[in-house]
């Protein structure tokens, strides 16, 4: 027991310190970075290239309302709106975060969007939820977004944010470091493993893909499709077991977990290619997962996915234009046995470039904005009282607008 004790005490003690440490270098660093998502892959990659620049000097840190009042962050960077504003509950969820992020504009805090997706998948943008986006927009100072297709869709469908100042910084490499298990090997020649991971839900479009394959799939019988991943729609999962349940070149591994990594990176080996059947979408993480592993994608022509194609080549990227239909099907299988049986690796923006462009757009968009903390009024000292926490483009092609 008395060992225990000093166990905990020592690793407090180490906390402690580490708390202190990290403390003081994000209250040193040139840009002091609040965010809405740190662990993500995706954040993951571009906070530690970040934090290994020279200049500017940047610490980041998961964002804290407290924090965020106490005006220990230069940047507000958001990703995914919803981690602010939960669907079920909006207005309850956002109007903390709103009195908050003005409090903290007024003192010179800025706040930058990455925009990974128009709005959170399988919601409408209606009612108190999309009041709550749109009170957001009106307090982002700079948007990021991952191809210059996002333009027009901004102009349609978020007007606000379309007047903001953007750059266009593509995404990096996903899963590249993930290793799959040993044994893990290609599919024999003259057959093609078709693959879909990731959530099972509505947005992606995978019952229209399993209605669609499953009569004609037999037409080839070197050809099977696989889709693995969470079921985080029950039904649909059901549905989508049913339909597979009747054709052999079919499967659906639908899971109560959600893949880990190593999982994910032997289907990707033992894949011919990665198949996307998106009804709606901006960014797709697992189409540049799938190319950090060597492995060609087909998808359908929406979002950034174009951007994605254009910037890869036609050897990595088959687009089709919606509805998937059974000719779709046959014209992805088409091209894949037609593909280059050894084409170059796709070339991908390196993480380095990534975080050199953030980080220099954050610069930017800052420079718009006083940084010296205007005197406390008696209105944001009300605001402070109520928002107190209740518990192939080139990497960097900024465009001024």
């Amino acid at each position: 027991m008395i060992a225990g004790r000093v166990q905990r005490g020592v690793r407090a003690r180490a906390a402690a310190w580490r708390n202190r440490h990290e403390f003081a270098r994000h209250r040193n660093a040139t840009l002091r970075i609040g965010a809405t998502a740190v662990t993500h892959d995706y954040t993951r990659r571009l906070y530690g290239a970040m934090q290994n620049l020279d200049q500017p000097t940047v610490a980041v840190r998961a964002i804290r309302r407290g924090a965020l009042l106490a005006g220990r962050y230069d940047i507000v960077h958001v990703h995914w709106e919803d981690r602010l504003i939960k669907a079920a509950h909006p207005a309850r969820s956002w109007t903390p975060w709103r009195l908050a992020l003005r409090v903290a504009k007024r003192r010179g805090t800025t706040v930058v969007l990455t925009l990974h997706n128009l709005f959170p998948h399988d919601r409408r943008p209606d009612g108190a939820f999309g009041r709550a986006v749109t009170q957001f927009d009106t307090m982002v100072d700079g948007v990021i977004t991952h191809g210059p297709s996002a333009a027009a869709l901004l102009a349609a469908h978020r007007p606000t944010l379309a007047s903001t100042r953007q750059a266009v910084i593509p995404i990096g490499p996903l899963g590249d470091d993930w290793r799959p298990p040993t044994g893990s090997a290609a599919p024999p020649a003259g057959t093609l493993a078709l693959i879909s991971f990731g959530r099972i839900r509505r947005y992606k479009g995978l019952d229209e893909l399993i209605t669609t394959v499953a009569p004609v799939i037999a037409e080839d019988p070197d050809v099977s499709l696989h889709v693995h991943g969470m079921a985080h729609d029950a039904r649909l999962a059901a549905e989508l077991r049913a339909l597979a349940d009747e054709h052999p070149q079919l499967l659906v591994d639908a899971r109560p977990a959600m893949l880990d990594d190593t999982e994910v990176a032997g289907l990707l080996a033992r894949s011919s290619a990665l198949i996307l059947a998106y009804r709606a979408v901006l960014t797709s993480g697992a189409a540049m997962l799938g190319l950090a592993h060597g492995v060609p994608v087909i998808a359908p022509r929406l979002g950034h996915l174009p951007d994605l194609a254009e910037s890869v080549g036609p050897e990595w990227v088959w687009l089709y234009d919606q509805p998937f239909t059974a000719d779709t099907w046959r014209g992805a299988i088409a091209w894949l046995r037609n593909r280059p049986a050894d084409p170059p690796p796709p070339t991908l923006p390196t993480w380095a470039d990534i975080a050199r462009a953030t980080a220099g757009f954050f610069v930017e968009v800052r420079s718009g904005h006083p940084t010296r903390r205007p005197r406390r009024s008696r209105l944001i000292a009300r605001d402070a009282q109520r928002a107190a926490p209740a518990g192939r483009p080139a990497v960097g092609d900024v465009a001024a607008q």
